[in-house]
């Protein structure tokens, strides 16, 4: 099996949306939304989101499988800049600890070591920060709720 990464399109929508909202709903961060009706009211708010003009995704992909959702084994979706903004990462679990991230950093521009800022903050986020795999990152979700601040 080999993974690749490559930009994500509109027809990888579904997956990394999905990905987002089933990773990101359990997390403490996520607000008073009853889970009930989390995708309801995410969903849109997410799909909002990736359609800024600035915002860009990188996919990893399985480079030997058929196109389509089961090829697809995480993303990023990120703003790029001098300190770039980093909507989400996810990486499928089965997958983790492979380097999937790593590499989905890297198709982004982004160093992992040095400053960027995040807006969404899940128990893995905690132990990435945990470990300093992330010493520079600033959670600065107010970033992706006001899209003219750099500043937030």
């Amino acid at each position: 099996m080999t993974i690749a990464v490559r930009p994500g399109s509109l027809g990888d929508r579904r997956f990394i949306i999905d990905a987002a909202l089933s990773s990101y709903r359990s997390s403490y961060s996520a607000g008073l939304i009853p889970v009930a009706d989390f995708n309801g009211i995410m969903w849109p708010v997410f799909e909002a989101l990736l359609n800024r003009p600035d915002m860009r995704v990188m996919v990893a992909y399985e480079t030997e499988a058929t196109p389509g959702v089961a090829d697809l084994y995480g993303f990023i979706a990120f703003e790029p800049g001098p300190t770039p903004l980093v909507l989400y990462v996810y990486t499928r679990e089965a997958a983790r600890r492979s380097g999937i991230a790593r590499s989905l950093f890297t198709a982004a521009g982004v160093d992992p070591l040095r400053p960027f800022h995040y807006a969404a903050r899940t128990s893995v986020v905690g132990r990435i920060e945990d470990a300093r795999k992330i010493p520079c990152a600033k959670w600065k979700p107010l970033l992706a709720r006001h899209p003219n601040r750099r500043d937030a």
